[in-house]
């Protein structure tokens, strides 16, 4: 009981703590930082191609040959429509065009 006398204080006073710091004011011209903003990581595929797969600087067989990439590179893919089978791609220091039948489109 003595113990009982001491704990419903400490009770109460631990409750009014918790209540006053509930009534933090909130600033509504308060925007979100950009570290707080979770951007999605732009969509990519991988190349499936048995060896080697070219990147072209436009679409097209026809087009100049402007890298050779390997079966397992990561490739970003860029918002450009496709062309027929081609998709517009970057590759760390290189934009260029690959066939999407050789690139396989990895989902978030």
């Amino acid at each position: 009981m003595k113990y009982l006398y001491t704990l419903i204080p400490l009770l109460a006073q631990s409750c009014t703590m918790t209540a006053n710091t509930a009534q933090i004011p909130i600033n509504p011209h308060m925007t979100a930082s950009s570290s707080q903003i979770t951007k999605r990581d732009p969509p990519t595929c991988i190349v499936t191609a048995l060896e080697t797969l070219n990147l072209r600087e436009s679409p097209g067989t026809d087009s100049a040959v402007i890298a050779v990439l390997m079966h397992g590179d990561r490739l970003t893919l860029l918002p450009d429509p496709a062309q027929g089978n081609w998709i517009h791609i970057q590759m760390t220091d290189r934009n260029g065009w690959v066939n999407s039948n050789y690139c396989q489109r990895i989902t978030p």
